[in-house]
């Protein structure tokens, strides 16, 4: 049996990138175990959950040796790493690379066109997530620099329910890029019991 080691930031079962996670585990034949800073809820269709602590905002790019121990135990014949376009650097990561690596980029952010900035209020701006350093720097991303990190860390897959992730990644020298389903196909029956099945 295949062991697949998803890592994202932070799960949840109750946000998207969480119900694609549990949807994978429920579908695709395996041991499956989760690597995050923190697990909210939902874990049961995991093997193991493995809490990291620290910034979500900094996984897996922080966490170092940690991660290259847990992943160490679970010994996984598959690492699927959840990330936005950001992903695309994190996969150069040492610790990651001890396994073929499939990547899943949620969205590739845009910074917001200049009505919305006339139309919000400086509280907003500044609690947004798209203006986080780490979205605001992805949004200029020049997909050559994506793809040429990709083919370097061996990524042979990128899944995404994104069109744009898709317009910016295909046709390049890189990973066959698959277009997700947007619409989940799973929703969460209630604490602990995620084997509803999609």
């Amino acid at each position: 049996m295949a062991r697949i080691a998803h890592l994202i930031a932070e799960f949840s079962a109750k946000e998207a990138m969480g119900r694609t996670i549990v949807e994978t585990a429920i579908g695709v034949p395996g041991e499956h175990h989760c690597v995050t800073t923190r697990a909210h809820d939902g874990t049961a269709v995991f093997a193991d959950v493995h809490e990291l602590g620290g910034s979500p905002a900094l996984f897996p790019l922080r966490p170092g040796a940690r991660l290259a121990e847990v992943l160490d135990r679970i010994r996984p014949d598959l690492i699927h790493l959840h990330a936005g376009v950001l992903g695309t650097i994190q996969v150069a990561v040492p610790a990651i690379r001890r396994a073929p690596v499939v990547l899943t980029v949620y969205a590739w952010p845009t910074l917001p066109g200049p009505s919305s900035w006339r139309r919000s209020t400086l509280a907003e701006l500044r609690a947004s997530n798209v203006l986080a350093p780490r979205v605001a720097l992805t949004t200029g991303l020049p997909p050559g620099v994506a793809g040429s990190v990709l083919r370097a860390a061996g990524v042979a897959s990128v899944l995404t329910p994104d069109p744009r992730v898709q317009r910016r990644l295909a046709g390049r020298r890189g990973p066959r890029v698959v277009r997700l389903p947007s619409a989940p196909r799973w929703t969460p029956a209630g604490p602990g019991s995620p084997r509803t099945g999609p």
